[in-house]
């Protein structure tokens, strides 16, 4: 599958973007240990300085999120 480069997720991606655009990506937050915007924990900056602050691996939960972004949440 050919992926549109311009919605590929990475590190400097704000936040409040990625849940703006892909809302259903918000579950992996809770997954890694990250908290969201989604379950009213304000979130600010980017993925990367989330992951950093976080000690989450920054391009393992951004891989995650480039899988599960063209997935519904009821799928």
């Amino acid at each position: 599958m050919i992926l549109n480069m311009e919605k590929i997720i990475d590190k400097d991606w704000t936040v409040e973007k990625l849940v703006e655009e892909y809302p259903h990506l918000a579950r992996l937050f809770v997954r890694f240990g990250l908290p969201c915007i989604q379950c009213g924990e304000p979130v600010w900056g980017t993925i990367g300085e989330n992951c950093t602050k976080h000690g989450v691996d920054t391009e393992e939960f951004v891989k995650v999120l480039n899988e599960g972004r063209d997935y519904q949440a009821d799928r």
